[in-house]
């Protein structure tokens, strides 16, 4: 049930860090979801969510305790790591389309830049001829 419950807590590509400390007859567990890949500091900000009770308490309320934090959380991170994806592809495709501008005038100025030589030369070849 434990390992159920937290499945669905999760999302893809968000690791979740469990810290238990016991002290005192009591444990205090931390727990934290994370993601490796993302590039976004916003996710060095998040606070572990940190619960203290007897074994018997965290055995009783721990999940309904952390669900909807861990599931916020994890949320936040997700939609990081989309924004990441998107704005990386919005980049790539807008390069690719400045390629393909550069290179029309590029070819654009390239033929206009030839008609100016012949003109030039015919122009040269006239003063010459007369």
């Amino acid at each position: 049930m434990f390992f159920t419950a937290i499945h669905q807590m999760m999302t893809e590509g968000v690791d979740f860090t469990l810290v238990i400390r016991k002290a005192n007859g009591q444990l205090t567990v931390s727990t934290l979801p994370k993601s490796n890949g993302l590039k976004d500091e916003a996710q060095n900000h998040l606070v572990p969510l940190t619960v203290s009770g007897l074994p018997q308490e965290l055995d009783a309320g721990f999940l309904q305790a952390v669900a909807r934090p861990v599931q916020k959380a994890a949320g936040l991170i997700s939609n990081m790591a989309q924004f990441e994806a998107q704005a990386e592809k919005a980049a790539s495709e807008s390069k690719a389309k400045e390629t393909k501008e550069e290179k029309e005038k590029r070819e654009k100025y390239e033929k206009h830049f030839k008609k100016a030589e012949e003109l030039i030369a015919a122009r040269v070849g006239e003063k010459v001829g007369t």
